[in-house]
């Protein structure tokens, strides 16, 4: 069996695909931003850069042909991918999709708060979501990425960043003035 199967006189590729919607103008299948703008719990939205590898079934290649035709990614791929994308996003907060953290809180040495990121789950949920109606079509779904996540609010994203500079100051003030109390309990000894 080759890696192409041929489905009247168009070689079709068996070998994993990639299919990327990206804001960066290069990145993606589309020129431009295609980037996909998502409304988490909250109503706030994202952008998401999206990466989805799959495969054409070599059993099914004919079928896919039949029924779809050589345009599948427009036809299948992409809105499909969209709509998942969409829909399991719209399941979770904000930061759980904008953080890569480790899914516990957890504390560094100074004090400073992860906030739990759930891009992992939320990968496997739009995985769910899409691989039964690929493979209904005859495409074996085999990862989808979250590449890049983005606020589209900058006023949303200049507040967060303005929090956490605040939190960070504070810690530090915290840390110095302990510092300061050691050395003064110490000198007193």
């Amino acid at each position: 069996w080759s890696s192409d199967v041929c489905s009247s006189d168009l070689p079709w590729s068996v070998r994993t695909q990639e299919y990327t919607m990206s804001s960066k103008h290069d990145d993606g299948a589309v020129a431009g931003d295609d980037a996909m703008v998502c409304q988490t719990t909250e109503g706030l939205q994202v952008r998401i850069d999206v990466t989805v590898l799959f495969h054409i079934e070599p059993g099914d290649a004919h079928q896919l042909w039949k029924t779809v035709g050589s345009n599948y990614i427009n036809t299948i791929v992409r809105p499909a991918t969209r709509e998942a994308v969409r829909t399991v996003v719209s399941q979770y907060p904000i930061m759980s999709i904008y953080s890569n953290a480790d899914a516990a809180p957890s504390k560094d040495g100074n004090g400073v708060v992860s906030f739990p990121g759930k891009r992992r789950e939320v990968e496997q949920g739009i995985q769910t979501a899409l691989a039964p109606g690929f493979e209904l079509k005859g495409i074996k779904l085999e990862r989808v990425l979250l590449r890049n996540v983005d606020y589209v609010s900058k006023e949303y994203e200049a507040a967060i960043v303005s929090k956490q500079v605040a939190q960070q100051q504070v810690r530090s003030e915290e840390h110095t003035s302990e510092l300061q109390s050691q050395s003064t309990i110490s000198y007193a000894v």
